[in-house]
């Protein structure tokens, strides 16, 4: 599926570039040397797929929208590699694409996404990726600065034609504590009912530290002979510097029937931009204990690389973008 995702990608970069997308008052993203040489053979890649992907979003939202609006369609794409090295010493390989599109010509409120599972439970818990993806129209009901609503409908890896519907609410409890409760509903073809509620508090400490913890439970329809699915963790996590950043983690997953705990487990990522301001590195050893293995200690180790491409990240006032957010890793 993430093939057939991609494919649809490439061919949409493939779109011929806008004379606008070359404007004089753009930054430019290409530099050379006095010979006329591109400097950094990363670069002009990079520029390429950036510039073809907004002139596609644009010519698509020009097309459909309303032409007498000044503004303009625009996309935030992420590509992950990530490479997982578990306690046989297997390598495990995986590519994961996130991306975002506004398109304000033809409804402020209306964006279609590209994501992975992961994102639909594992926030905080530092999961290893799940290679399924879903391609959805967004529709944002409500946006204010603590609560957010929003559906989709769309099409997820299987694959399965679905329907969602996302509500996440923040209290700030004080200058330095809030409690967040997010639920998402999502009905499939295939896949039904599946419900994940969550609840965290998160204490800022100081202006570069941030110290959560969280509760979830996720009841799927098609895996209920043991309950719902729970987990529960801390997580403690500081900016070193503009750059970089680390997070230390524990946590115990298990299912809602007799309350039983299947596993448990402790980890470390180190976040790093490298090179570029759109190129980011992260580590990640971990520690896990399973009651299928009989508790014994299984390590493995994670390296993602990350590359962004367009607008990443919304405008939020200084205090509530330090706390963890849902639509942000």
């Amino acid at each position: 599926m993430c093939r057939k995702y991609l494919a649809v990608v490439l061919l949409a970069l493939c779109t011929p570039l806008m004379a606008s997308d070359f404007s004089p008052t753009a930054e430019p993203c290409i530099a050379r040397d006095n010979a006329g040489d591109l400097l950094g053979w990363a670069d002009y890649p990079h520029c390429l797929i950036e510039l073809r992907a907004q002139s596609s979003v644009r010519w698509f939202d020009e097309w459909l929208g309303h032409p007498e609006l000044d503004d303009n369609a625009s996309v935030a794409l992420r590509a992950v590699s990530e490479f997982i090295i578990d306690d046989h010493g297997d390598l495990t390989a995986s590519l994961r694409l996130r991306a975002q599109v506004a398109l304000p010509r033809i409804n402020k409120r209306l964006s279609l996404i590209l994501e992975d599972e992961s994102r639909e439970s594992g926030t905080l818990r530092s999961i290893p990726s799940v290679n399924e993806s879903a391609l959805a129209l967004r529709w944002l009901v409500l946006n204010l600065e603590r609560m957010r609503i929003e559906t989709d409908a769309g099409v997820r890896s299987g694959p399965d034609l679905f329907v969602r519907g996302r509500f996440a609410n923040s209290v700030a409890l004080s200058a330095d504590d809030q409690l967040r409760v997010a639920q998402s509903l999502r009905y499939g073809a295939k896949e039904r009912l599946r419900a994940i509620n969550t609840i965290d508090y998160s204490h800022a400490l100081q202006n570069d530290s941030v110290f959560t913890l969280y509760h979830q439970l996720d009841y799927q329809q098609d895996n209920q002979d043991d309950g719902a699915f729970w987990s529960r963790g801390a997580v403690f996590g500081r900016a070193l510097s503009a750059n970089s950043s680390a997070a230390i983690g524990a946590a115990q997953e298990g299912v809602s029937d007799a309350w039983q705990e299947r596993s448990r487990y402790v980890w470390l990522r180190y976040r790093q931009q490298f090179l570029r301001d759109w190129l980011f590195y992260e580590i990640e050893p971990r520690l896990t204990q399973t009651r299928a293995r009989d508790w014994d200690t299984l390590p493995s180790f994670t390296l993602r690389l990350e590359v962004h491409f367009g607008h990443q990240r919304r405008e939020k006032p200084a205090r509530v973008a330090f706390f963890p957010d849902q639509d942000e890793r």
